[in-house]
């Protein structure tokens, strides 16, 4: 039996009994506020000097049963903070460092008041079935680094505040039913490294300005329906490893500047509406493990350099309009295990 029914049976059992002679006073101490026993030493130690803990401690309270919907979280002021279900606490002062709680069914929604853990650094809630939109609170976690709200159900756009987490580098929010456009204010966030918001509804233009985030590492925009053609302004990602646009609407040819990506070990540009031919500059992307090209509008023929290619591993340029021979230098890709031209 939860905390709350407890309360119930004993509210329900005092008025039954009411005539037994108990007095006013021990009504205000019963329903006193539980945010109350985050101070009295039990939730949190030495309280008066852990300030910042009482506060987060009163926050997640707060959050419970709003994020929990019809699940049980033992958060609960007569128990250790440091013990509650998906809570680290570390540093100090101490604070609440980590909120875990993947794969827990909860059915609520996120609480404006997770925007409180100000020494909050991975906040990881996927796999769940949370429902209604990002709160532009949680733009104030100042210390997160880690953001994963991934496989729920959340809709609405991003809110512009996320591009307030400066500390911010990984921000996985793929597999919801986020729609808009991507806001520019996400280009603040200089130490992201990995951006997955594939399965969305994302819409607009894949952004320019995905460029001035030079540390990106990982960039998955597939499947949305994002327009327009792809920015040869992404070739300045140094450092990128991955590149996912497929199932969108994006049309054009292929930037010959993603030729500079040199490190790149996947190109995922399938399902859209690009035509051209294949840009030779991609010959130079030697580190290729991945190439998708296929279900677009691409002519000409199969490149010959794709043979060059030493580590390609899987090759997909079927439903196009290429034409020509198969290039017998495809036999030179020792290490392929998938090629797709149908």
């Amino acid at each position: 039996m939860t905390r709350r029914a407890i309360w119930k049976d004993w509210v329900s059992c005092f008025r039954a009994k009411a005539a037994w002679g108990f007095t006013a006073g021990l009504i205000l101490v019963g329903s006193s506020s539980p945010l109350l026993g985050c101070e009295d030493g039990i939730a949190v130690p030495d309280p008066e000097n852990n300030p910042g803990l009482v506060a987060d401690c009163k926050a997640l309270l707060a959050a419970r049963d709003k994020l929990a919907g019809n699940v049980y979280l033992d958060w609960d002021a007569e128990a250790a903070i440091s013990s509650w279900e998906g809570l680290s606490v570390s540093g100090s002062p101490p604070r609440v460092s980590r909120l875990r709680l993947d794969r827990r069914q909860l059915t609520g929604t996120l609480p404006a008041e997770l925007g409180q853990l100000t020494g909050l650094e991975e906040l990881a809630l996927a796999y769940n079935q949370l429902t209604g939109e990002i709160p532009a609170g949680l733009g104030q976690l100042g210390q997160l680094v880690v953001m994963v709200l991934h496989d729920n159900q959340l809709t609405g756009s991003l809110p512009v505040e996320l591009g307030q987490l400066g500390e911010l580098s990984v921000l996985f929010l793929q597999n919801n039913q986020l729609s808009g456009e991507l806001p520019e204010e996400l280009s603040q966030l200089s130490q992201l490294r990995r951006l997955w918001l594939h399965t969305n509804r994302l819409t607009g233009e894949v952004p320019q300005w995905l460029a001035e985030m030079s540390g990106l590492w990982e960039v998955y925009l597939d499947r949305n329906q994002l327009t327009g053609e792809i920015p040869a302004e992404l070739s300045q990602l140094s450092d990128l490893r991955f590149l996912g646009l497929n199932g969108n609407q994006l049309t054009g040819k292929i930037p010959p500047e993603l030729g500079r990506l040199t490190g790149l070990d996947t190109l995922w540009l399938a399902n859209n509406e690009l035509r051209g031919e294949i840009p030779a500059e991609l010959s130079q992307l030697t580190n290729l493990t991945r190439l998708s090209l296929s279900g677009n509008r691409l002519t000409g023929e199969i490149p010959s350099w794709l043979g060059q290619m030493p580590n390609l591993q899987s090759l997909r340029l079927s439903h196009n309009q290429l034409t020509g021979p198969i290039p017998p230098e495809l036999g030179q890709l020792t290490k392929l295990y998938y090629l797709h031209l149908a």
